[in-house]
């Protein structure tokens, strides 16, 4: 297993569960297009039992909410797509900072 990954996120995110790594995590970085925060992860194709959700905050402990959130598709093989998800709602020179996280849950 991946360093501190559970194995659900593992498996939301198309990691082999039996090599510990840190590629393959969601990333933050900045979007040019909109002046926002953004956050780019991969999503398993197999994986339909699963909720994908990116949420954004001011503060770390939330509250969260997906208001202003815009996702895109920016890549796909046969396994997963790379989704990038821009806090669009919030621009940098708007707000002081932001915070973004992925919420994976299993669909009952």
């Amino acid at each position: 297993m991946a360093t501190n990954i559970v194995n659900l996120l593992e498996y939301a995110l198309h990691l082999d569960p039996n090599v510990a790594s840190a590629t393959g995590l969601p990333l933050g970085e900045g979007d040019s297009t909109c002046d926002c925060l953004s956050l780019t992860y991969p999503k398993t194709l197999a994986a339909t039992d699963l909720r994908y959700t990116v949420e954004a905050a001011d503060e770390p402990g939330g509250p969260w909410s997906t208001n202003g959130v815009a996702e895109a598709i920016i890549d796909a093989d046969l396994f997963t797509m790379t989704i990038r998800a821009s806090d669009t709602g919030n621009s940098f020179a708007t707000t002081g900072k932001r915070f973004m996280h992925l919420r994976v849950i299993r669909l009952p």
